[in-house]
């Protein structure tokens, strides 16, 4: 995972590490209330929803990382 966010032209910031982790990634969701434990939790704005604000509610669910254009809490 850090191999590939290294090669992505953005800002890495992981809250309270010192260093990017490499947690296994076992799918991709966009809507928090379809990840599964293990997956890739992408929040982006949409035309109804802005995905930041389910970026927690994702989490709970067991996503281990969160793609964001913007600041969020547990991003």
């Amino acid at each position: 995972m850090s191999d590939l966010l290294r090669q992505l032209p953005i800002e890495l910031q992981q809250p309270g590490a010192g260093s990017l982790a490499d947690p296994d990634v076992t799918g991709v969701a966009y809507d928090s209330r379809r990840v599964a434990p293990g997956d890739l939790f992408v929040a982006w704005r949409g035309e109804r929803h802005d995905g930041h604000a389910f970026a927690d509610d994702a989490v709970r669910r067991g996503a281990v990382v969160a793609l964001a254009n913007k600041e969020c809490l547990v991003c």
